[in-house]
């Protein structure tokens, strides 16, 4: 796994080819993104990218788009905001509208999208890039997917898609910790596409010589490079009644309830050998569902780089389950929709919020029959 990523991203490698951009600069252009996107001289693409294309022929960019979390990466998950930059329209593909219409489409030759993702199944930027860029080739225009390492590399862990569970927040036919560049989980689901040719993917390119930026966060709960690295095992306590510090500084790096044996937590988990340790505190929420409410925590913090915190998660899943009785598994309020395979959609078909996250009931089943982690974490590897 990689705290820092040194590299040229998709934006670069675009901002470096002067053909390409005299070429675009003869075309009408939309791009997807927000203000968490940089380039390596570290400015914002969606400044970057006009500037490069100016001269008195240009087209120019004729609108924005923007993800979950808004264009300014402050909105809380579910929160859908239009804006605007200067002149340009700023649309958000968040809450009803996921992708852009045919009506906006018909204002561009182009769709340019450079967005973070994290490397899990269930962040939804991807999935916003993937629906977006079928969109834009469904009405014939072209596609141009500036790229991103994985901030998780390559490794991949945890169940598959069940085809039945299919929706917004699993989309995609890989495992929950996917191994790939936003580029090649768009390129992958779309390559049935009639028009797939008319898709470009520019690769990051690894560059040992790149300054590393100060870490920006990619949306609002991920706050540290360290929070990415544990977002894969603690986004499963969403699924729960354990908060996993959103609406704290300690977004992603914490485990707390108003019920938790805080103190005790800490001491397990710093007999594990887990690469993380835990200290006891306490956090007050300032969103989600114990808003306001004072609770017991632990905070955890990474002691070796390479740590698997998708097991972890799962770990520390199972020892609160057997050993709080207040442990309960959140129903599925939102009833997120299932997505059929030819984007038609269906009633949930599960009433866990946990199954919806994995895209994968077996977890709360295992976990339920008082299966072991371990062979939890087996069973998926024989899968594959």
């Amino acid at each position: 796994m990689n705290n820092f990523l040194n590299s040229y991203s998709g934006i670069d490698t675009l901002l470096a080819n002067e053909n390409l951009l005299r070429r675009l600069r003869t075309l009408r252009l939309g791009l997807l993104t927000n203000t968490s996107c940089m380039t390596n001289k570290g400015e914002v693409t969606f400044k970057a990218l006009p500037k490069a294309l100016k001269s008195p022929s240009s087209k120019g960019l004729n609108l924005l788009f923007a993800p979950e979390h808004g264009f300014q990466t402050n909105l809380e998950p579910g929160e859908k905001v239009d804006d605007h930059f200067g002149d340009i329209p700023i649309y958000s593909l968040y809450g009803n509208s996921k992708k852009p219409t045919p009506e906006q489409l018909s204002e561009l030759d182009v769709l340019i999208i450079d967005l973070r993702d994290v490397g899990v199944r269930c962040y939804t930027y991807a999935v916003t890039a993937a629906i977006s860029a079928e969109a834009a080739l469904d009405e014939g225009k072209e596609v141009v997917i500036c790229d991103r390492e994985n901030p998780l590399g390559t490794e991949t862990n945890g169940p598959p898609l069940d085809p039945l569970l299919r929706s917004f927040l699993c989309y995609f036919d890989v495992p929950f910790i996917h191994g790939e560049t936003l580029g090649n989980l768009v390129k992958n689901s779309l390559k049935k596409h009639p028009r797939y040719k008319k898709l470009i993917v520019l690769p990051a390119v690894r560059n040992l010589n790149v300054t590393l930026e100060p870490w920006i966060a990619p949306s609002p709960s991920l706050v540290s490079a360290e929070s990415v690295q544990l977002y894969p095992g603690l986004v499963l306590l969403e699924g729960t009644n354990l908060s996993e510090g959103r609406g704290t500084p300690y977004a992603f790096s914490s485990v707390g309830a108003p019920w938790l044996r805080a103190h005790e937590t800490e001491s397990v988990i710093n007999g594990w050998s887990t690469g993380i340790t835990a200290h006891a505190l306490t956090i007050c929420p300032k969103t989600g569902q114990y808003k306001d409410e004072t609770l017991q925590a632990v905070h955890l913090k990474q002691t070796r780089s390479n740590c698997d915190s998708f097991s972890f998660g799962i770990k520390l899943l199972s020892w609160i389950r057997n050993s709080h009785r207040e442990f309960k598994w959140l129903h599925n309020k939102d009833k997120v929709n299932h997505l059929r395979s030819d984007g038609s959609i269906e009633k949930p078909i599960t009433d866990y919020k946990i199954d919806v996250l994995l895209g994968n009931r077996s977890l709360r089943e295992m976990l339920d029959r008082g299966i072991s982690p371990e062979n939890i974490l087996d069973s998926w590897k024989s899968s594959d």
